[in-house]
């Protein structure tokens, strides 16, 4: 198995602010750089794919948000990726036309994403995506589930859970020097 455990899942809560930061050398395939494996759900999971398709997808309870990223990951890319959650609104993030509304943001290499709104799963906007994800593995998790051709296909570096929502300029830090 191609995967890190966490010894303490990362569980926030309902009303706590998050940031999931990490470089990612994308080898190609299918890759969760997070998900939780309680009984084998597929409830919450961070996704990249980069091969016939290129997106990020994020599933928190069941709820999914994607992002077209088509031209900024690909197979061989090596790419920083930042998730950014506030149950009450992220600070300076306005991706759906409503300031101070968006509870999750995708950042890469720094730079602020717009989700796709051509997924027919994604019925949600940032303002309704729930934030109460739980984190329990990084890497593999093609061990008999639904979730098949995924083997952890690709290298982490710098994974940071941080218990707040990271600011724009935050972001850019933590990509630049490692610091925010």
């Amino acid at each position: 198995q191609n995967r890190v455990e966490f010894a303490t899942p990362f569980v926030p809560d309902n009303d706590e602010p998050w940031t999931i930061a990490f470089f990612h050398d994308m080898f190609g395939g299918n890759t969760r750089p997070g998900f939780n494996t309680a009984g084998g759900t597929q409830s919450d999971f961070i996704f990249i794919r980069a091969d016939s398709s290129t997106f990020v997808q994020i599933r928190i309870s069941g709820v999914n948000k994607r992002w077209d990223t088509n031209g900024i990951v690909f197979q061989g890319s090596y790419a920083h990726y930042a998730i950014v959650a506030d149950p009450g609104g992220i600070s300076g993030v306005d991706v759906d036309g409503i300031s101070g509304n968006d509870r999750l943001a995708l950042y890469i290499d720094g730079v602020l994403r717009t989700p796709s709104t051509n997924f027919s799963a994604d019925l949600t906007t940032p303002a309704e995506m729930p934030t109460n994800i739980t984190v329990d593995n990084v890497g593999d998790f093609n061990t008999g589930s639904t979730m098949r051709n995924e083997n952890g296909r690709g290298e982490y570096d710098e994974y940071w859970i941080i218990e707040e929502a990271l600011t724009g300029t935050q972001v850019t830090d933590l990509f630049t020097s490692n610091t925010f």
